[in-house]
């Protein structure tokens, strides 16, 4: 049937449709990935932080110590870019519209959106379309998808206290990964043929955090911060790609939609920060929303980007077919 061949002419396929499958059936039959035991665990937040850390750890097996000044110049001038981006718009909508925000879409549900990107999609279209410098960058770009980074930024603003430890532990299993990575090259190819599996399983994973029916009931709001979040995020990192680091734009692109695992965060920013408990329903379905369109957008946008401007390879992408 050549499943794989047909996921893989789409930029960041390897996890995208994964994802689509199970939010479909998490859609229509929610209980089906909730019978408990082992299945429950892997399609949960915990199976999530899972998958996180063992794609930290793979791509930390691919860094190399001498790739370090490139994959900081790069990678961390779009993570740079990326939390600069967020705490701008975030302090904005919060002097502006406070707490409760406008057209139904809380502070909480702004900042967990607007800090997000797929290190997933990234690490999917740099596989086959970077160079040895993208993959690494992987790790830099985890660091904002835990949901101590949005509690963060909203405890800054609002002058609340949370827990510095959360991010330094982010960067254990990619730091674990380089080590043995640089200790034996042999190593590393071997963690390297592990990475899609590992994608395509994550895929699975953040899906089943997505309910599409949920998403679409939104409406206007949801629309409106998936909006947003294409304009601001996905254009001023797309600028900062081209402009700054000379790049095609195919990282920003692939990087610039909200991450499955968003779903999640509310009730655990919440727990951090309960003043924002009252939030947390609403949140999740409005972030759910901006998972599906930021994700259907970004994949499309992302294949212009290859074709227009093409990739690290041969400075123009092969064309794609539709």
């Amino acid at each position: 049937m050549k499943i794989l061949e047909k996921i893989d002419k789409i930029p960041g396929g390897i996890i995208l449709v994964p994802m689509l499958c199970t939010a479909i059936i998490n859609t229509a039959c929610p209980g089906a990935l909730q019978v408990g035991g082992i299945t429950t665990k892997l399609f949960s937040t915990y199976g999530t932080q899972v998958f996180i850390g063992a794609l930290l750890f793979l791509a930390g097996a691919q860094f190399r110590v001498k790739d370090v000044p490139a994959a900081m110049g790069r990678g961390g001038v779009l993570l740079l870019a990326k939390i600069l981006i967020a705490v701008g718009l975030t302090f904005g909508y919060l002097h502006f519209f406070g707490t409760d925000g406008i057209l139904g879409i809380s502070v909480l549900a702004f900042c967990i959106t607007v800090i997000s990107l797929n290190p997933g999609t990234f690490l999917a279209v740099a596989t086959a379309h970077g160079d040895s410098v993208d993959p690494p960058g992987f790790g830099l770009y985890n660091l904002v998808v835990a949901p101590t980074i949005p509690a963060v930024i909203l405890g800054v603003l609002e002058g609340a206290a949370f827990d510095y430890m959360a991010i330094v532990t982010t960067l254990v299993p990619f730091l674990i990964g380089m080590l043995l990575g640089n200790l034996d090259p042999e190593l590393r190819r071997l963690f390297g043929g592990a990475t899609r599996p590992m994608l395509f399983f994550a895929g699975c994973d953040f899906g089943a955090a997505v309910n599409l029916v949920s998403a679409v009931k939104t409406g206007v709001s949801g629309l409106v911060l998936s909006g947003i979040y294409v304009v601001f995020c996905l254009g001023l990192m797309l600028l900062v790609d081209k402009l700054i680091l000379r790049q095609p734009g195919y990282a920003a692109a692939s990087l610039s939609c909200v991450a499955g695992a968003s779903v999640s965060m509310p009730p655990i920013v919440a727990e951090l920060l309960p003043q924002y408990a009252p939030y947390v329903e609403s949140a999740m379905a409005q972030i759910a929303c901006g998972v599906v369109f930021t994700t259907i957008f970004s994949c499309f946008f992302t294949k212009w980007v290859l074709k227009r401007f093409g990739d690290a390879h041969s400075g123009k992408a092969p064309e794609i077919s539709s």
